[in-house]
């Protein structure tokens, strides 16, 4: 069989560069068995890499580090490889060494990731014909220049680029070890361990309990402090400025968020899609709580480009408070990623409205939030970025975008008086959800607004009110990553979206 080693003198097969097998032989008896029999495994690794996964494989970013390392390693075990890189003249050096060394084919695409959507339609043109086994998604950026977040020259290349594309051999035991060993004494060594090991044991299960014990007990009291003490002693909110600022303020959690926040003596600016419903949600605001309102149209799921215009509605405003609430899905069900309707203009607008706007929308307030000393930026993320989770892949991945986000920014800009809280709650009723009836552990979109708002002050990562922190406390007790990325879970979700697309289908009806 390809790949099998034997030991008396029989040939083993070994991938060669040139795609050809050659022999090497073993005498019976050699000490080089072990190593026939290891060398082999690798021979069987390869030979399964390359009848699994075909014949071509694709890297991004080829040019440079572990593109290039990744490039030179798949030829090594005889793919042939395609290169995609932005400079054109690296591309021919890095494909003229790996032919040079490796005698495999080598094909280049010129290729600037910081492109939008609309630079893919040539690659996949120039793979359409090839059998492509291994896709080695490597490329990426960071933006030159060092230091804060604040102090970065250019978003746009950043945002798109990085965010809109994963037998042994055992010797016998010889008489020596089989030996007890004694001490001076002549008392054998292993009948001092056996009363030794045990009591040592002990004490470091005693340890670890304790420290797990202390852990939990921590977390309670933190969750009483944080749910149930702050309910009582709230931060006073308006030391941070006049103006509160909400975006996808028309419906659910952001809703609530400018009704909370107008309750608690903030004029609020709104910013949403669409206009009437933004007109209809300050007329409420301002008959209810008598504060100023303001509102902006504006669609997030475009690019970079329309925030000049934000940014000069709220040039002359005392913003204190920045909501980033806005988020889509795309796709009313459960979906896997090519099944996505629209793929090519859903997945584009979901990196836009859900990751570019918290990043934009910061960049655009944090200025003369330093200035001042003090500002509050609240980035909604979802409990759901705590994990991977199939069927809903881009969302779960934006939210645990702004979960990171949040907390590195936080930590960045806290002693210039600016606290970034992330907000990462569970079931709230919504349109989202389509209206799931409220309980215990569903919350109404102004409850949670009202509770997480209280958490301010008292900690920069919450699941926003006590029921979502109670059940994430038990998510992540029992449930694993292991488990949320697995068959089962996959299973469970399929289900779910088979559930949703018949209530869909029933309401048209």
């Amino acid at each position: 069989m390809l790949g099998q080693a034997m030991i008396q003198g029989e040939r083993v097969p070994q991938l060669g560069r040139s795609g050809k097998y050659s022999a090497v032989s073993n005498p019976v008896g050699s000490n080089q068995q072990p190593r026939l029999f290891i060398g082999s495994i690798k021979v069987k690794v390869d030979v399964f890499l390359l009848y699994c996964f075909l014949i071509f494989t694709v890297v991004t970013g080829a040019t440079d580090g572990i593109g290039k390392a990744y490039a030179e390693e798949l030829a090594k075990r005889d793919f042939n490889v395609i290169l995609i890189s932005r400079t054109l003249e690296k591309l021919k050096n890095v494909a003229k060494g790996i032919e040079q060394q490796t005698r495999r084919k080598t094909k280049v695409i010129q290729l600037d990731f910081t492109g939008g959507p609309e630079i893919y339609p040539k690659v996949e043109q120039e793979l359409k014909n090839m059998d492509i086994g291994i896709l080695v998604n490597n490329v990426g950026i960071m933006y030159n220049d060092e230091g804060r977040f604040l102090e970065v020259s250019d978003f746009s290349e950043v945002s798109v680029m990085d965010g809109g594309r994963f037998p042994t051999c055992a010797k016998p035991t010889t008489p020596s070890m089989l030996c007890q060993p004694q001490d001076n004494n002549g008392n054998h060594i292993s009948e001092q361990m056996e009363l030794f090991l045990p009591q040592w044991i002990s004490h470091l299960g005693h340890l670890v309990l304790s420290y797990l014990v202390l852990k939990q007990l921590w977390k309670v009291l933190n969750g009483i402090r944080v749910h149930i003490i702050s309910r009582v002693w709230r931060t006073d909110l308006k030391k941070y400025g006049g103006w509160a600022v909400v975006t996808g303020a028309t419906d659910g959690i952001g809703k609530a968020y400018v009704e909370e926040l107008a309750k608690r003596g903030f004029d609020v600016v709104l910013i949403s899609r669409t206009l009437e419903k933004l007109k209809n949600v300050a007329k409420g605001i301002e008959q209810q709580t008598g504060r100023k309102t303001k509102v902006i149209q504006l669609d997030f799921s475009g690019g970079p480009e329309i925030y000049p215009k934000v940014e000069q509605e709220l040039k002359d405003l005392d913003i204190g408070i920045l909501v980033n609430n806005v988020g889509m899905t795309y796709s009313e069900v459960p979906v896997t990623l090519l099944s996505v309707p629209d793929a090519n203009e859903r997945i584009p607008a979901i990196m836009n409205c859900n990751v570019t706007s918290a990043v934009q929308m910061t960049k655009i307030v944090l200025s003369k939030m330093i200035q001042r000393k003090k500002g509050l930026i609240i980035n909604i993320s979802s409990e759901i970025g705590s994990h991977p989770f199939p069927m809903m892949t881009m969302y779960s991945s934006t939210k645990v975008f702004l979960d990171y986000f949040s907390r590195a920014l936080n930590t960045e800009y806290k002693s210039k008086g600016i606290t970034v809280q992330s907000v990462m709650p569970l079931a709230v009723s919504t349109n989202m959800t389509r209206r799931l009836k409220s309980n215990i552990f569903v919350k109404t979109a102004n409850d949670f607004a009202r509770e997480a708002l209280n958490t301010v002050g008292y900690t920069h990562r919450t699941n926003g009110c006590l029921s979502h922190a109670i059940q994430s406390y038990f998510l992540q007790l029992i449930v694993s990553d292991s488990f949320l990325g697995s068959r089962m879970m996959a299973s469970v979700t399929r289900k779910i979206r088979k559930s949703a697309m018949e209530r869909a289908r029933r309401k048209q009806q």
